[in-house]
This record gives structure tokens, C-alpha cells and sequence, in this order.
């Protein structure tokens, strides 16, 4: 479990074990620097840190404030750590830079999100901050993150049926945004963008719905949430028309970074009146603290609301800016569908990420 404060950068990572369940009157000590090899827990709700394995507190400066986490899985796994204009790979050892060339744009606020697929028979991650770039890559070697010349910038990008989706693109040779559109590279090459064979694009009706996410079910589909509305692009076996699209409901996303994976079909994010789970129907959950929630938030912020999943003990953190300067985690347990709350001031991200010891 990583938390990352806003002091330039400053990653650190601590264990607490807790006696008694979630009881935080006893926790036992913090494990010194040093005394065991590796970091394996999650936050609870009391805000400690469970270990399941070995547990050690480790710090780096990393010069800038990290603002999101990409796990790369592999034969080593690594995660991606982004700043604001630079990244480093975490393995077993300190960060590594990975910076591309250029580096990536400065923004105050890039809504980093990325994924992990296949591309040329090679696992890569991709990253995008929102269309302030286009989406780089890497392949887990020792090279930097490369950009993906031919992807348009988009607001958000996933893989999906062996290709790189990005929904809410640019039209570079015509210099405008198409918001409604998904857009997506040639079967198993992300680097491949013609827009023949199996590469090609789609405008979604209303083009003043923005795509604002995309997310990937176990069932194997894809969600693609917008501002006002929410749909499911169904596969199908034709490789140069690989989807239909269905109408989940009108509902859309209001802060983009604000989705979770719940369970292998349940997501959750922020709209614009509420809180919303949407697995075979789109249900609104935050009836409890909705009121207080839009109430308290600064709403010139709320776009920006971030969160982070402990499926340990089944919470979903909802993180806002609110109208005094904090920053507070509303925390709901899905399974019992109740809400707790947190102040989170000087938190950038919350990672969770394991390791093999």
C-alpha cells in the first residue's frame, strides 16, 4: 500500500498490524526500516495498513507529486508511478525513471489513467492524462515510454479485443475534438492506426455526450461512459466491425477518475446527482451522504474527484476537494452498502500493489 503525499513526490509505504479486527485503539508497532525485505498490505478503513506478508517502510524523493499508479503485470511486475510531467516503474528496488522525450505535458490537473494489454505478442502499459498528450507506452524493458505517434489524443483509452480503444478523440488534420467518438488501432498492434482493416472508428449519437471512461467487463464488453448517459459495446465476430453498441441508461460520469471495479461486472463512479453502481442495472447508492457530499465539495473541483478500491475488506474511497481547502475520502462498504468518511489532506493517490517476496 503506497499513499503519497504533496511534499514533491515524497512515495512511502508502512505496515501497522491491528489487534482485534478493524480496531484501531490497538494497533500494534509500525515495522522499522529495514526489517523485512518487501510491502504487502492494504488501507483500511481506520486508516492503517493491513500486511499479509512481510512488511517494511521505505521512502523516496521522486521530485514530483504522484498523482496515479499503472500496475504492470509480467514475469516482474512493476508499477507505474506518474507525476506530473515525469514517471518512474516501482519493482523490488527504487523507482526507475521512465520518463519519454519529451516529457509529458505539464497540467494541473492530467486525470492519469492508463492499462496493461497485449500488443505484438508483448505485454505493454499505456498511459494517457486526458488528451493533454497522446497515450504512450511501455513494454517493461529498460527503455523509456514511448508515444504512440499515430493514436489521436483522447480522453481515455483501454484494451479491449486485442486493440487499443481511445473514446473522445482529436482530429489532428482537422483540429477539432470529436467527443462522441471511439476510435481504435489495427488487432494486436497498438502502434497501428490506418483506419482500414481491422482499425477504424465509430461516432456515438449526440455528440455533445463526452466520453469520459471506458471500462472492460469480465463478460467480456465494453462500457463507455459519458457525461450524460452510459452504453455497452457488445462484441462480435466480424474483425472490421468487432461491435454493436447497446443503451445501459442516462446516467453518465461526472469525474472520471472517480471509476472502480467493485467486482468482476460491477463498476462505480461519481455522477452528476449521485453515486452510481452499475453491474446489471445502473443503481444509485449514496443516498446516506449525497446531501453533505455536493453540499460541502468545492464544485469547481469535483470533476477532478478521485478514488481508490480495498477489496480486502470491500470499500470503495470517493476523494474530494472540499470548499475549506481539505480533502475527504467518503467510504462506502459495497457489500454492506454503508458510508464512512475520512479526512485524506495531503494525499495525491492511494495504491495498493503486490509483491512477490
Amino acid at each position: 500500500m503506497f499513499g503519497v503525499d504533496q511534499q514533491r513526490g515524497r512515495l512511502f509505504y508502512r505496515s501497522v498490524g491491528l489487534r482485534g479486527g478493524w480496531n484501531p485503539a490497538a494497533p500494534l508497532r509500525s515495522l522499522s526500516e529495514g526489517e523485512s525485505p518487501y510491502t504487502y498490505g492494504l488501507l483500511t478503513r481506520t486508516g492503517h495498513l493491513v500486511p499479509a506478508k512481510a512488511a517494511k517502510t521505505e521512502a523516496f524523493s521522486l521530485g514530483e507529486p504522484i498523482l496515479a499508479g499503472v500496475l504492470f503485470p509480467g514475469t516482474v511486475s512493476y508499477l507505474v508511478l506518474l507525476g506530473t510531467t515525469r514517471c518512474w516503474a516501482k519493482g523490488l528496488i527504487a523507482p526507475v525513471e521512465k520518463t519519454p522525450t519529451p516529457p509529458f505535458t505539464e497540467t494541473s490537473n492530467p486525470l492519469w489513467h492508463g492499462c496493461a494489454m497485449m500488443s505484438s505478442m508483448t505485454n505493454v502499459v499505456v498511459v494517457n492524462n486526458s488528451g493533454v498528450d497522446k497515450p504512450h507506452y511501455w513494454d517493461g524493458g529498460s527503455g523509456k515510454f514511448v508515444t504512440l505517434a499515430d493514436a489521436p489524443k483522447a480522453k481515455s483509452v483501454l484494451g479491449w479485443l486485442g486493440r487499443l480503444f481511445c473514446g473522445g478523440v482529436y482530429d489532428s488534420e482537422n483540429e477539432v475534438w470529436f467527443l462522441n467518438r471511439l476510435q481504435w488501432s489495427e488487432e494486436g498492434d497498438i502502434t497501428s492506426w490506418p483506419l482500414t482493416g481491422t482499425s477504424g472508428f465509430e461516432d456515438l449519437a449526440d455528440e455533445g455526450d463526452l466520453i469520459q471512461r471506458l471500462s472492460r467487463s469480465q463478460g467480456n464488453y465494453l462500457r463507455v461512459l459519458r457525461n450524460a448517459s452510459a452504453w455497452a459495446a457488445l462484441p462480435t465476430t466480424d474483425p472490421y466491425s468487432p461491435f454493436t453498441l447497446e443503451y445501459i441508461g442516462n446516467r453518465g460520469i461526472l469525474a472520471p477518475n472517480s471509476l472502480q471495479r467493485l467486482t468482476k461486472d460491477t463498476d462505480i463512479f461519481l455522477g452528476a446527482d449521485d453515486i452510481y453502481m452499475l453491474g446489471a442495472t445502473l443503481e444509485p447508492v449514496g443516498w446516506k451522504i449525497r446531501r453533505e457530499l455536493f453540499g460541502r465539495a468545492d464544485g469547481t473541483r469535483l470533476q477532478y474527484a478521485w478514488s481508490f478500491v480495498d477489496p480486502l475488506s470491500s470499500e470503495y474511497y470517493l476523494v474530494v476537494d472540499l470548499k475549506d481547502g481539505t480533502r475527504r475520502a467518503y467510504i462506502l462498504n459495497w457489500q454492506e452498502l454503508t458510508w464512512m468518511q475520512q479526512d485524506l489532506t495531503g494525499y495525491t493517490c492511494l495504491l495498493s500493489w503486490y509483491e512477490d517476496a
